[in-house]
């Protein structure tokens, strides 16, 4: 017997009459979650999350909605009911949510990690001490150290079960997933404390375990890198991805140094350094070898995105095409430090193409580009729909379109709201350069007061 669904409230908020209105069309056409899902290319969970408004859908799913039921335009009519009241709720919590310490998260529990006995073993640290040093790294530049407070004259050596390596990778690639859905803020202080615990255990180490921490704790610094860059520090990302570069170098890993040089690269767009961020793209193919991994293909379209800020539209697509023969040529790499960051390869590579076209000045294929891109991104990659849909609203303004701009814009506006992408929210402050010139347009004035609520 199945189980009986859920009962919705359709009139508690525009949310759940959204939901009902879903589940109502769903029925009428005979789908379940699962058929939907795949109708639309999201998970049948999130189907369900929708109908009972535990999660918000944006225009492009609205308007999949109604081409997938034939429902003429119900939801897209609906839409803008429903993103006014999420857009009221967000920018609400975005001012009054109080920040919270790590103590408060974490309520005084520090992180576990599996004793030779493969017992739990809770490590007593002195809270204190270790986020005044967790705090001095983030403000010491790239000669930051990673040294516990607790000097080795003073500590006595610490038992290291090889198991810890796996217990740390693993949850590595859960924070990736909580990235992809709640932004870097809710990880900064988790991260922070892991990777100076790696560090704590690496001292200590010996042989093979040794250099797994090294790896695995290659990968926390890079994290960090990518977390900070996302909340709008960039010194503190470069700083993290040099040491990064400096533990892979150590640990041999050749496969990580080219991804952070990769990412590397991709900082150095974003402040200006063109040259650099071509020389360092090129420098991240130059340390592969086979076979052909995910690094390979984004450091190819690393290096096309430096060309197309530059102005070279033949440089540029060159290396998305190379990219693009690489992508058939993949292979599956145990080890590949890219698996479980980006979605798929193909996609991203769609996704770089509207970039592009974007930065090239070629609005209207950036905008077919990037609607693509938004109809097909896993539901999972939500901070990443709102960095798209900034994208899209860009094209759309460098078209001469500024209602569809602001539209665009204002679904970013609450994933990032969200998500705490300052990323995000510096892009859209970009964009209201481009709209200047429509100032007294109702939706460019709108845009400009929620906007004005996170400065």
């Amino acid at each position: 017997m199945g189980q009986k669904p859920t009962e919705l409230t359709p009139y508690q908020s525009p949310a759940h009459y959204f939901g009902a209105e879903l589940r109502h069309w769903r029925t009428r056409r005979g789908l379940s979650h699962a058929a939907l899902g795949k109708a639309l290319n999201y998970h049948p969970t999130f189907i369900g999350m929708i109908e009972r408004a535990e999660r918000t859908p944006d225009r492009l799913i609205a308007e999949a909605l109604d081409r997938v039921l034939e429902t003429g335009e119900t939801f897209t009519r609906l839409w803008p009911l429903l993103h006014a009241d999420r857009m009221q709720t967000s920018t609400s919590r975005h001012v009054q949510e109080p920040d919270v310490s790590g103590s408060q998260l974490y309520g005084g529990i520090d992180p576990e990690l599996l004793t030779t006995e493969g017992l739990a073993l809770l490590m007593a640290l002195d809270r204190r001490g270790f986020l005044r040093g967790g705090a001095a790294l983030l403000t010491a530049g790239p000669s930051m150290s990673l040294a516990a407070p607790t000097s080795a004259s003073t500590r006595s050596r610490r038992s290291v079960s090889p198991e810890a390596v796996g217990n740390f990778a693993r949850q590595l690639s859960e924070h990736h997933s909580t990235d992809n859905m709640l932004g870097p803020q809710r990880l900064m202080t988790t991260i922070h404390e892991q990777t100076l615990l790696i560090d704590q255990l690496r001292r200590d180490a010996t042989g093979d375990t040794r250099s797994g921490l090294l790896q695995v704790g290659t990968r926390y610094l890079e994290f960090l890198g990518w977390l900070h860059q996302d909340a709008g520090d960039a010194a503190a990302a470069l700083a993290w991805c040099d040491r990064a570069v400096e533990w892979a170098q150590e640990a041999q890993d050749d496969a990580m140094v080219s991804f952070v040089l990769m990412r590397k690269a991709n900082q150095a767009v974003g402040q200006g350094d063109l040259g650099r961020a071509i020389g360092l793209a090129q420098a991240a193919q130059r340390r592969q070898n086979v076979p052909v991994s995910t690094v390979h293909v984004l450091a190819l379209q690393q290096e096309a995105q430096a060309h197309a800020a530059v102005g070279d539209p033949v440089a540029c697509l060159g290396k998305l095409d190379e990219a693009e023969a690489l992508v058939s040529k993949m292979e599956y790499v145990e080890s590949d430090p890219a698996r479980g960051r980006y979605c798929d390869m193909s996609l991203y590579l769609s996704i770089k193409r509207a970039a592009c076209h974007l930065e090239l000045g070629q609005a209207r294929e950036s905008i077919n580009g990037y609607r693509q891109v938004l109809a097909e991104l896993p539901a999972e990659y939500h901070r990443d729909r709102g960095q798209y849909l900034t994208q899209l609203a860009e094209a759309y303004a460098q078209a001469g379109e500024p209602e569809q701009a602001c539209a665009y814009a204002e679904e970013a506006l609450v994933i990032a709201a969200e998500t705490g992408s300052q990323r995000t929210i510096a892009d859209l402050r970009g964009l209201r350069t481009t709209l200047l010139q429509w100032a007294t347009v109702p939706a460019v004035s709108n845009l400009d007061e929620h906007l004005a609520a996170f400065s």
